[in-house]
């Protein structure tokens, strides 16, 4: 291994450090794991990985904690700090009670299982090649609300739901966790406007109607302020808010460990018009260990 730079010779971006701090203040567990996957390999990843795994420690994420940790030991393999800590937190994982546990979680004696959704826009008026026509809503619906019946009985009532907000099944499923009492939070890539006019308007007002009526009674997070990445993230290629807002969504669905999430996929199993889409939310939670249910092919959309 190359010899490490001190980390008092390493600059942190003061903006990344922000980012860092708001979210022990914020309860979101979720925001520090994106934050340790995002700038693994920035030049000053040692440090900044560092900062992040104090604040899970201090937050009793261990599950998450241990893989930030691990992360610097494998930058720096005698690092006392890494050493000393990841003692701690593999004798807390050894207790299952004590497992990852985000402090929101925290109100039984079991944290709730997430219902993650992702799944295809309902076709824009005129859409050349046909893939989730308007026709296919109700079909769509009645397949959401069967997975989400399927949660609930085999993991009882205490479920949350997390999606985003876009016209067709993301809408879908917030409506149907709702007429369940289930509670959901909406995660927007972009400001509620912003977000309306990249991902739900053109698919016409009624639409629109129903995802305004969506956040006038969900609680909603927004990630950024624009489509433009923090410029701390400049390093990286090919990597755009969209991405970055699955692996966001995927991170706090994960808070409380891989076993406690479904992902309900309504997917035609190609990949998408664009970076960030449904295919690669289920890439990523497949390769983290979180479970997929698949709906939608052969109703909604074709037979493969």
């Amino acid at each position: 291994m190359d010899e490490q730079k001190p980390d008092s010779f390493i600059t942190v971006p003061e903006s990344f450090l922000d980012e860092v701090e708001r979210a022990p203040i914020n309860k979101t567990p979720g925001d520090l794991a994106l934050l340790a996957d995002e700038i693994r390999s920035a030049p000053w990843a040692r440090p900044a990985l560092r900062v992040i795994g104090r604040a899970q420690f201090a937050m009793r994420a261990w599950e998450a904690a241990r893989d930030t940790w691990e992360a610097v030991r494998v930058l720096e393999r005698n690092d006392i700090e890494a050493n000393t800590l990841l003692a701690t937190i593999y004798q807390k994982l050894d207790d299952l009670a004590a497992s990852d546990l985000a402090p929101e979680a925290q109100t039984g004696p079991n944290p709730p299982h997430v219902l993650l959704f992702t799944g295809h826009r309902v076709d824009d008026p005129g859409r050349p090649t046909p893939r989730f026509p308007p026709g296919k809503v109700d079909i769509a619906r009645q397949e959401i609300r069967a997975a989400i019946d399927d949660a609930i009985a085999r993991h009882g009532n205490r479920l949350i739901g997390i999606s985003g907000a876009a016209s067709g099944g993301d809408i879908l499923f917030h409506q149907e966790c709702h007429a369940r009492a289930l509670a959901t939070t909406i995660f927007l890539a972009l400001p509620a406007s912003e977000y309306a006019t990249k991902s739900v308007s053109s698919a016409g007002p009624e639409w629109t109607r129903q995802y305004y009526d969506l956040l006038g009674k969900t609680p909603k997070r927004e990630l950024q302020t624009s489509e433009d990445l923090p410029k701390w993230l400049s390093y990286r290629t090919d990597y755009t808010v969209w991405q970055r807002n699955n692996l966001w969504m995927l991170h706090n669905a994960l808070a409380n460990g891989s076993s406690r999430v479904t992902l309900i996929a309504l997917w035609n199993g190609k990949a998408g018009d664009g970076p960030g889409g449904t295919a690669h939310m289920v890439d990523e939670i497949l390769r983290r260990g979180g479970e997929v249910v698949r709906i939608g092919m052969g109703t909604v959309f074709p037979a493969e």
